[in-house]
């Protein structure tokens, strides 16, 4: 079997400081630093070839190592300028699969020194000499173990060691870095959940971990870590001088300026995990604010009954130069540029750290400026705030796109906005206060160009016509601009000013159950159709009334003017209301009237041909044929009756 050494020259064995000889009493009493490899000797191969290089540092440019002498107690540095070839041409690795490369050195006073990189079965390393590294042969290439401590002399020496290179024993950099770890640890625990550091102090009680412990247990962490509620607030009421399409609102958002719970200042860009209302930039999506108008407490439409909201918009700006505070509602700055960064209404930050409402009157300088509420005394150097809360009025169009639009002047406005709090303030939701007003105002008579209710002026009918437009266009044809609206209704009846008072029925209902005893009588109903009066044309004979009618005296004529069969009379009524029953016959049959009704002609004979009505059933018809033309005698007087109901 043949392993591969490398043989240093002279030159480039250096012991110590580089003297050709060493000292014996340096060597008895200061051997120096550890043994180990310290800078290169980095194993690198190369596929298909059995050659393995051990390539020196590439930022130092060499190779260091530290050996101890096998001839005396001296250690000795191998230095190399240059990368070190081994050729494993001719190894079996079959026999002797893992190859360990070492370095050695021998030193000797008064001797030149000696050093090499050599191979051997043997592994593990002794004081004389050091591993590098350890190879074995895979699929005909040469493998370098990984450079572990296992397989490598500490301490390291390669750029990718846990902390570069040093001078100790095995094991030690696992050390350091669980030691660097548990601080890390310590350190990472006594931050509190709210990310207030809690050092150990020495002043009683320590602090440290048990303080932490103590801060986590406090109402307001263990609120903080139920995460923040959403509250809906109401704001304080603004008089609308003039038409405008922004509001400035920044007085519901100061404690010093609300006038309505909660009273603390509230600070923009809130969300889940940010306490604060909801305002633009910060949230887009549910920046949405309930507005009406007091004292009706309507909601504002516009002029197609498009409900009016608004955005809530907040602006902060650091407030240039030293402003001070005075104790009073007097304000004074230096450097200051109140006039270009401040307007009436803002809300600015004083010394105690609460934003006070800055007030209209007098009017704002550049170094003065007037709050509605005094603010304590204090001094600010460039570190004060101003906060602008504006109310951007918004609506939709027809085509559901958002558009800005105005609150008309003398209104007074109300709204209502959202807010993040955590679960330690007590604030009152103001969600159903919103809709105790809230609703649209009512629909009023429309007009010419104004959209409303359209009411049905007409006269003795419950119709009209009105003029039907979708976004402003007339809906319908050039020649049929007009649609009819036609109602229909048993309840419908006229109202004042052509209103229709609709009273629809409802679908019937399924039959209850039976009631246990007789329920009490209803109401009479009306008098059903029929006949009123039958006015008779003859006096009443029969005393029938008014369901019967008697016909005038007929007479037969003289016998000049008999006819054949005898004459045709018709008797006809005509009824107030359609005849369903009729019925009718002679009603008289005497002499002629001249003699008083006291001479008969017995051979007179009388026929009725037809009982029947007419003209829509109103008119009852009967007819006789009579007497018989044949029969002489004297004249005959007859009369005739209808009896009928409807």
């Amino acid at each position: 079997m043949t392993l591969p050494t490398y043989d240093f020259a002279a030159s480039a064995v250096k012991p110590r400081a580089g003297e050709h000889y060493v000292s014996e009493t340096v060597n008895s009493k200061f051997l120096g630093q550890p043994r180990g490899v310290y800078l290169g000797y980095i194993p690198r191969v190369t596929a298909g070839s059995l050659t393995l290089t051990l390539a020196k540092d590439p930022v130092y440019g060499l190779s260091l190592a530290r050996v101890k002498s096998s001839l005396e107690n001296a250690n000795v540095d191998v230095i190399s300028e240059s990368d070190v070839t081994l050729d494993f041409i001719g190894h079996n690795f079959t026999l002797n699969p893992t190859i360990y490369v070492k370095v050695r050195a021998n030193s000797q006073l008064g001797q030149p020194t000696t050093a090499e990189v050599y191979t051997t079965t043997v592994a593990g390393a002794t004081p004389t000499d050091q591993l590098i590294c350890q190879i074995t042969l895979s699929a005909g290439n040469l493998v370098v173990a990984a450079n572990e401590p296992t397989n490598r002399s500490t301490p390291y020496a390669y750029s990718t060691a846990p902390l570069g290179y040093g001078f100790m024993a095995d094991g030690a950099v696992e050390d350091l870095l669980a030691a660097v770890s548990v601080v890390s640890e310590v350190a990472a625990a006594r931050v509190d959940l709210l990310g207030v550091n809690h050092p150990y102090g020495p002043i009683p009680p320590p602090y440290g971990l048990n303080d932490r412990v103590v801060a986590d247990l406090l109402p307001g962490a263990i609120a903080g870590r139920l995460g923040l509620a959403y509250q809906v607030i109401r704001s304080q009421d603004y008089a609308i001088p003039s038409t405008t399409g922004t509001i400035n609102v920044s007085s519901s958002f100061a404690k010093a300026g609300r006038t309505r719970p909660p009273l603390l200042t509230i600070p923009p860009g809130g969300s889940e995990t940010a306490v604060g209302a909801v305002t633009d930039p910060t949230d887009t999506d549910r920046n949405t604010c309930f507005i009406i108008l007091p004292p009706k407490n309507e909601r504002p439409i516009d002029v197609d009954r498009s409900i009016i909201y608004g955005r809530l918009q907040a602006l902060t700006q650091n407030i240039s130069g030293t402003v001070t505070f005075n104790g009073t509602t007097a304000v004074t700055g230096v450097g200051t540029s109140f006039t270009a960064q401040i307007d009436p209404g803002d809300i600015i930050l004083a010394a105690d750290g609460e934003y006070y409402v800055v007030a209209a009157a007098p009017a704002i300088t550049n170094t003065t400026l007037s709050l509605t509420t005094a603010a304590p005394a204090g001094v600010m150097v460039g570190t004060s705030v101003r906060r602008r809360f504006n109310l951007i009025i918004k609506r939709r169009n027809t085509s559901g796109v958002e558009i800005v639009s105005s609150i008309p002047g003398g209104s007074t406005v109300r709204f209502f906005f959202g807010a993040w709090f955590d679960q330690t303030k007590r604030v009152h939701d103001a969600r159903l206060m919103m809709f105790e007003g809230g609703e649209e105002p009512p629909l009023l008579p429309s007009a010419v160009g104004l959209k409303g209710k359209a009411l049905l002026v007409s006269s003795g009918a419950l119709c009209g016509a009105i003029k039907i437009q979708k976004g402003g266009a007339q809906v319908g044809t050039s020649n049929k601009p007009a649609h009819s609206l036609n109602f229909f209704s048993s309840g419908a009846s006229l109202g004042p000013a052509g209103v229709a008072n609709i009273a629809a029925t409802g679908p019937q209902g399924p039959v209850g159950l039976p009631g246990t005893t007789q329920g009490p009588l209803g109401p009479q109903g009306p008098i059903g159709t029929g006949f009123g009066n039958l006015t008779s044309v003859s006096p009443d004979i029969g005393g029938f009334g008014r369901f019967f009618a008697n016909s005038l005296t007929f007479f037969r004529p003289s016998p000049a003017f008999w006819t054949p069969g005898g004459t045709i009379t018709t008797f006809s009524v005509t009824a107030n209301a359609p005849i369903k029953y009729l019925h009718g016959g002679m009603s008289f049959w005497g002499g002629p009237q001249d003699s008083g009704f006291t001479t008969l002609d017995k051979g007179d004979q009388f026929n009725i041909t037809n009982v029947f009505v007419t003209n829509s059933n109103l008119t009852g018809n009967i007819t006789l044929q009579g007497p018989d033309a044949g029969d002489g005698g004297a004249d005959a007087s007859y009369a005739l009756f209808l009896n009928m109901a409807g």
